[in-house]
């Protein structure tokens, strides 16, 4: 199939319908023996670059609502600061912005300002208002799932909670990307346990029928992405991202790939697969 037939643009489901994407799909639906799981954010989908727009609209909520309470919070700070919260909270596995944002209100004010429910919640509502709008899927994203799925192959994906019921899904469905999967976990929502725990993995290998020694997954963070899918036997590729700061762990993947390589994901699914289209 050509995409460029067809029409295609890797960036069309901001101007026409993520139905057409599935509409090239339709004839290629046959299952394979093989699968590939996915992450979402920061592996198919950019929410990365944007998080400092939505961040600063975070602290522009929280900073005025501050100043009408007699309080000078610094807004710039509290950018800074709520990433260094992002990366503590999310090694803790705490996912609900509502506990992030209070708590960079109270490390930046002394002393420490009581955010009421209503404000926090319309800084949650903001944050990922900001992130939807401006996420956009990674260069070469929708094309390798076209070609994935041109090869007949499964397609999953897990991707952790956002703290908020329902907003991970509905963030997976705006990104138009949901047509191409076959199944997806939203771990901490359809399981209980979130990455890395190893049920969310064993739960998309179940679903989609597929041996997890048969299944690649592909993720961007090693302490929860790689150590959760070898857990049970997935084979596993890292996409670096340049701005990554994840801390080292134990566990490593079978394949690393930079992001500005990632043309060359699928040639690495189909080696660790033992598969040759050609």
């Amino acid at each position: 199939m050509s995409l460029a037939k067809n029409g295609y643009s890797a960036r069309a489901h901001f101007t026409s319908s993520p139905r057409q994407w599935v509409d090239l799909l339709e004839a290629v639906r046959a299952p394979s023996q093989f699968g590939v799981v996915f992450d979402f954010d920061g592996t198919l989908m950019d929410s990365i670059t944007c998080r400092k727009l939505a961040n600063a609209e975070v602290a522009n909520i929280l900073a005025d609502y501050g100043k009408d309470q007699g309080y000078k919070i610094n807004k710039q700070a509290m950018v800074a600061l709520i990433f260094d919260i992002e990366r503590e909270m999310t090694a803790k596995r705490i996912y609900d912005r509502k506990v992030w944002f209070s708590e960079a209100v109270k490390r930046c004010s002394t002393p420490a300002l009581k955010m009421p429910k209503r404000i926090l919640s319309e800084a949650v509502q903001s944050y990922w208002n900001t992130l939807i709008k401006h996420s956009l899927p990674y260069p070469g994203a929708v094309e390798l799932l076209v070609s994935l799925k041109q090869k007949n192959m499964h397609l999953g994906m897990i991707s952790d909670t956002d703290g908020l019921k329902g907003m991970k899904r509905q963030r997976i469905s705006l990104s138009g990307l949901i047509g191409f999967f076959d199944e997806i976990v939203v771990s901490g929502e359809d399981t209980k346990e979130t990455k890395p725990d190893k049920h969310p993995f064993i739960k998309i290998c179940n679903l989609l029928k597929i041996a997890p020694a048969s299944c690649v997954y592909v993720g961007d963070n090693p302490q929860v992405d790689v150590a959760g899918a070898e857990q049970i036997g997935m084979k596993t590729i890292l996409i670096r991202n340049p701005t990554a700061n994840f801390q080292e762990t134990q566990f490593k993947a079978d394949c690393t790939l930079a992001r500005e390589r990632f043309s060359e994901l699928e040639s690495l699914i189909c080696k660790l697969l033992r598969i040759d289209f050609d």
